[in-house]
């Protein structure tokens, strides 16, 4: 008996370690369950659980000019293991973080501590970004409100805020801009950046589509004028006006400071992620053009029997269609803007940006740096002197799914992951190795 119980507990033992290891190689190759839909079928106080126990909690990566130090800490809050919210630095010790749900957090910079907002927003679908005017005490928000059941709408928030020691409060709403509703609603997500430029704002917008044709759907908002979604939206106190077009799903937004250079991400449908340099009436060509590829095959017998077999003549290759192949959607003689970097790897899931504009990571002084979420990397990019074209790039691999990107006061990088964790990226002034990747 005695010598059964003993190799029940070895075996059991075993057992734990060899799962243990499994879900650690898992999470970091995106297996099972982590690469699979099963994983939004677990409950967020579960994976909040695994996430915790198995996440790494410091770790140093080596980049070209600088050994990052990277420390996680763990947003305690069960309902944040989703597809949204957004950071932002309040003031000199504070992170403001508002979750997909609107659930409000303040991170102590110098504590390394988050303390949970009393109130939240909880009339939202999903928020999106959100953005700060600290010198006017001003809170912006973009957020998806759903209307019914396939109906659901972009909004453009402002609120006057106080910020008193650990909580914050708001008030004082007033929508500045709303888009028309969309009532092929399938997804919740679809871009939705806000970015403020001295006295305007810029609104990013997706389809609201999942990756079922690819994207390419009957209404094609994104070549559509009339449309506000597939496009950025110029908003000010007088008026809203379509500002670029041609978009499928632009997860971030960015600009250097204090000046209308703006650069935008999208996301491709199987590969082709987007780097956009935008420019004022520019097109940016979705779905008329793209470097991805589709996710299904789109025959003639594919399409037989659906309710809108929009494709008609492509074959069964996978590869993209030709502007003739879309002739129902795109116009042969106008021009598409292309876009300064593209990604031919699939699954990147390219997100928001940061223009690096400080002295702590001085080599990285003047780049644009890129977070991405299947791709789980910071992609750092160099520009030319015109800031238009990317004129080389360093990848530097993370490991977590990055949603949104913030630089501190102070020049150190936060990453906000979908598992749940804000990265605090610093320099570990500890000296590089001799070998240099070619």
């Amino acid at each position: 008996m005695i010598k059964k119980s003993i190799k029940f507990v070895i075996a059991s033992s075993v057992l734990l370690v060899f799962i243990f290891g499994y879900f650690l190689y898992a999470k970091d190759k995106r297996m099972w369950p982590f690469g699979s839909s099963i994983s939004y079928m677990i409950p967020n106080s579960a994976k909040s659980l695994i996430y915790g126990f198995i996440q790494d909690k410091n770790k140093e990566i080596e980049t070209y000019f600088y050994n990052l130090e990277l420390s996680y800490y763990q947003i305690p809050n069960n309902n944040y293991l989703t597809t949204g919210g957004s950071i932002k630095q309040i003031n000199t010790e504070k992170i403001l973080y508002v979750s997909e749900n609107g659930e409000i957090y303040l991170f102590d910079i110098n504590k390394k501590k988050f303390f949970k907002n009393k109130n939240h927003f909880n009339e939202f679908n999903n928020v999106r970004d959100i953005e700060i005017d600290k010198s006017k005490k001003k809170f912006y928000i973009v957020a998806v409100k759903k209307d019914g059941k396939n109906c659901g709408s972009i909004n453009l928030i402002k609120y006057d805020y106080d910020l008193i020691k650990n909580s914050i409060n708001f008030y004082n709403k007033k929508t500045l801009w709303e888009s028309e509703k969309n009532c092929s609603f399938k997804s919740k997500l679809s871009g939705a950046r806000v970015l403020k430029v001295k006295e305007n704002f810029y609104v990013s917008t997706g389809i609201f589509v999942d990756p079922s044709y690819s994207g390419i759907i009957p209404e094609n908002f994104s070549q559509d004028i009339k449309s506000s979604f597939g496009k950025i939206i110029k908003i000010n106190n007088k008026e809203s006006t379509i500002f670029a077009t041609g978009f499928r799903n632009p997860q971030g937004l960015f600009n250097i400071k204090n000046t209308e250079i703006i650069f935008g991400t999208d996301h491709g449908p199987n590969g082709g992620d987007e780097v956009n340099y935008i420019s004022k009436f520019h097109n940016y060509g979705w779905p008329c053009i793209s470097y991805g590829k589709l996710y299904s095959k789109f025959s003639d017998e594919y399409n037989k029997g659906r309710d809108f077999p929009h494709i008609k003549k492509l074959n069964n290759d996978v590869i993209y269609p030709t502007l003739k192949e879309l002739e129902d959607f795109c116009d042969q003689n106008k021009f598409y803007s292309e876009p300064i970097y593209t990604f031919s790897r699939e699954k990147i899931g390219i997100s928001q940006g940061i223009h690096y504009d400080n002295d702590y990571f001085n080599q990285f002084k003047d780049n644009i740096i890129v977070s991405s979420l299947a791709g789980r990397t910071l992609f750092r990019f160099v520009l030319n002197q015109n800031k238009n074209e990317i004129i080389s790039s360093e990848q530097i691999y993370i490991g977590n799914r990055i949603r949104d990107l913030e630089v501190t006061n102070d020049g150190k990088l936060l990453a906000l992951t979908d598992n749940g964790f804000l990265i605090y990226i610093e320099n570990s002034n500890k000296a590089l190795s001799d070998f240099k990747p070619n």
